[in-house]
């Protein structure tokens, strides 16, 4: 057998046990997204409305709002399952599966793909459903579902991505204690999650310039226009060449990261 033929097929077996993984944890992921799903269609279909939010702000923040933030909590949460794995006092079990014969861009690209499709089997209810149940503020939509699935399959990606180069660019202790407040709370905070871009930028063209430098205002605004459509939010020819070249950094900063974590000598 060659040897990218041996690499594939443990990276089978490692998707293949994510995969098991995942089937016993199935009820609890359903039972979380149909939550999620309640509460948000409360928030955006009663009481968001209530308050005096305009109709047409509605489907573009269930977007990001909804989605986006859900994404990017349980993407910090994936960072704080491989921080506490990175083995360093003692054994663990990424200590296990670097002994396996596989190279560790595969190995990562493992974990990658267990996040994604868990978090897309989490997130199915809210979007589908989601948008079935809230209706009016998506009937003018003029995107395309198959695009959208594209850009959400590639912005889950990137979601993996940065918060497992995350995960290996501090130590355990900085980590649990400075990496939300020092480094993830611009990222959170100044990006289109909760606002509209073009409103930012009428409203503050320096806040709005801002917001362009972070790679989640892109993630969040591709994901809008290619389900809603329009002019309204950045162009997908500008945000997806933004996140793509925000992946090649990752991997960069990744790469020189996992050398000095794990082959410290």
């Amino acid at each position: 057998m060659h040897t990218w033929q041996q690499h594939f097929s443990v990276f089978c077996a490692l998707i293949r046990r994510d995969l098991k993984v995942i089937r016993f944890k199935l009820k609890d992921l359903l039972i979380d997204g149909l939550i999620l799903l309640v509460i948000q269609v409360l928030n955006f279909g009663y009481f968001y409305p209530f308050l005096g939010m305009p109709e047409n702000y509605i489907a573009p923040l269930f977007i990001g709002t909804a989605l986006v933030e859900f994404l990017f909590h349980q993407g910090f949460m994936f960072s704080e399952t491989i921080v506490y794995m990175i083995p360093r006092r003692g054994t663990s079990l990424m200590e296990y599966h670097l002994t396996l014969p596989l190279p560790k861009g595969w190995l990562f690209a493992s974990y990658i793909t267990g996040f994604m499709v868990e978090k897309i089997v989490a997130t199915l209810p809210l979007i589908i459903l989601g948008v079935y149940i809230l209706d009016k503020p998506f009937a003018d939509a003029q995107g395309s579902w198959f695009i959208f699935g594209l850009v959400y399959l590639l912005s889950i990606f990137f979601f993996g991505l940065f918060f497992l180069t995350i995960a290996f660019m501090y130590d355990y202790e900085w980590f649990r204690i400075n990496v939300w407040s020092r480094r993830l709370s611009f990222f959170f905070n100044m990006s289109a999650m909760y606002l509209l871009w073009h409103v930012v930028y009428k409203t503050s063209p320096f806040f709005g310039t801002l917001f362009l430098f972070n790679p989640f205002t892109h993630v969040t605004e591709a994901l809008r226009a290619s389900l809603l459509g329009g002019s309204t939010y950045i162009p997908l020819y500008i945000s997806i060449p933004v996140i793509m070249v925000s992946m090649v950094i990752c991997c960069i900063l990744l790469n020189k990261k996992i050398y000095i974590q794990l082959d410290p000598v």
